[in-house]
């Protein structure tokens, strides 16, 4: 098959995607002041919590990352007319892979675990509750599946949202796949997992997908689509309370008790007004959304000690440590582990923001330094998703979204090896091919040839 591609730089998008090219940053910012505003006016009260330095450096964070996104949105890219559109061989492998994929996955956990009794949709969280509590507890046993998913989980996320992408555009045979992919993921973190992480990361993808139709103009404005999408986005937020306070009655934990270091005012606003039925999911929902911002809190006055590249990931400690055949209890702590010591806050079962990870090797600093690379390219990628429908460019974009979302929470992306990998895949592609474009652009230049008159093929 041969595809013609003509390229020219270009620094303006149609109109439609002008006027949008911001979204995702502004929206972004307003999540993080959101959360963080929680933690300051919610009911959940903290010791010693210092809100002004968690603030000015919250603050200082999103300046410099609005710098960042900013000059990536003005760059101009290289816009690539396509004569001919497809879809590609590597995204009809993906869907056939993962749709095998996941169902061999279900069918190892049916295998062992067997098919849940008196199963029913309106008792689907206590379910959840109980899959949970009996995967947490369960030692360790190899899994092949489980392990091809660690190492080639790239392949089920192109398959998740470039499926979705171009849904319209793909044969029966594979809508019926991608349809199968999201319905067995469902069906297999219900009955068999337990956790909410597989669910969210999903609607974070379908989220992302829609976000780009919209703004590049794809999917119109109307008010039918802000309704149902609003609606997506409370049922979400609705379920993810429902599944945590089921969780808590599952294993007859009060979450409003006092400790030393947390605590409930019963008598904040925000839960005059709520039902007793959700007030400990709605309770959990916030240490999830802003109690991060307390750990940060914690870890910003700590002095700095170097993790020597083990302290900002648990998957990558994990590697490590097996590769270099070093005892993991003799690796230099995290900055969420040395806190932990100091104060009790727990590293672990406590989330204390994307930052102290980070910065356990590259300094508070250098997280936001880190940060801001990330978002520099996430906003290259959008801009390029929009103007020329790239695959990279919409896969870095809806995979990083997730980064984004647990900000307030944890090292998401590099926290499991199945996330990590992919995560290292697309950073990987993404330099790789700025790269490449730089060498192209050289080329050009030493033979004096214009970028519109070139034309390559692929």
């Amino acid at each position: 098959m041969t595809i013609q591609i003509r390229s020219r730089k270009v620094k303006k998008l149609k109109k439609t995607s002008r006027s949008k090219i911001f979204v995702p940053w502004i929206v972004f910012c307003m999540y993080i002041y959101i959360t963080l505003l929680l933690s300051f006016i919610g009911p959940w009260e903290y010791l010693n919590y210092n809100k002004l330095l968690v603030f000015v450096f919250m603050t200082a964070f999103l300046f410099c990352g609005t710098i960042a996104y900013y000059y990536a949105i003005k760059k101009p890219v290289v816009k690539k007319i396509l004569y001919e559109n497809k879809i590609s061989l590597l995204l009809k492998f993906s869907i056939i892979f993962s749709f095998i994929l996941y169902l061999w996955m279900l069918f190892n956990n049916v295998r062992s675990e067997g098919l849940p009794e008196d199963f029913s949709l309106s008792d689907w969280t206590t379910i959840m509750a109980a899959a949970y509590t009996s995967s947490v507890s369960e030692s360790y046993s190899f899994d092949l599946a489980v392990w091809i998913y660690s190492y080639f989980s790239i392949f089920t996320v192109i398959a998740m949202v470039m499926g979705v992408y171009v849904f319209k555009q793909l044969p029966n045979s594979y809508k019926f796949m991608v349809i199968g992919i999201y319905f067995i993921n469902i069906v297999n973190s219900m009955v068999y997992i337990g956790a909410q992480k597989a669910l969210g990361d999903m609607l974070i993808y379908l989220i992302s997908v829609i976000a780009l139709k919209f703004c590049s103009g794809q999917v119109k404005f109307r008010l039918k689509t802000v309704i149902v999408f609003s609606i997506l986005v409370f049922t979400a937020v609705y379920s993810f309370m429902l599944i945590l306070g089921a969780r808590l009655t599952y294993w007859n934990i009060s979450v409003g008790g006092s400790s030393s270091l947390a605590w409930v005012d019963s008598s904040n606003f925000l839960l005059r007004f709520l039902p007793e039925n959700i007030k400990a999911g709605f309770l959990q929902f916030l240490i999830y959304a802003s109690s991060g911002y307390y750990g940060l809190s914690l870890s910003l006055q700590l002095p700095f000690q170097w993790s020597m590249g083990f302290g900002s990931s648990f998957a990558i400690n994990d590697i490590l440590t097996r590769v270099l055949t070093i005892d993991a209890t003799s690796v230099p702590l995290s900055y969420p582990d040395r806190m932990e010591i100091a104060t009790g806050w727990s590293a672990r079962a406590n989330w204390n923001t994307i930052f102290p990870w980070l910065a356990s090797d590259f300094t508070f600093i250098g997280s936001i330094v880190f940060l801001c690379i990330i978002i520099y390219f996430y906003a290259r990628s959008f801009k390029k998703a929009l103007i020329n429908n790239d695959m990279l460019s919409i896969l870095f974009f809806t995979h990083f979204n997730i980064l984004l979302f647990y900000v307030p929470a944890n090292n998401q992306l590099f926290q499991t090896r199945a996330s990590l990998v992919v995560t290292l895949i697309l950073i990987f592609a993404i330099f790789k091919k700025k790269v490449r474009l730089k060498e192209s652009t050289t080329d050009l230049a030493s033979q004096q040839i214009e970028p519109d008159e070139m034309i390559r093929k692929i």
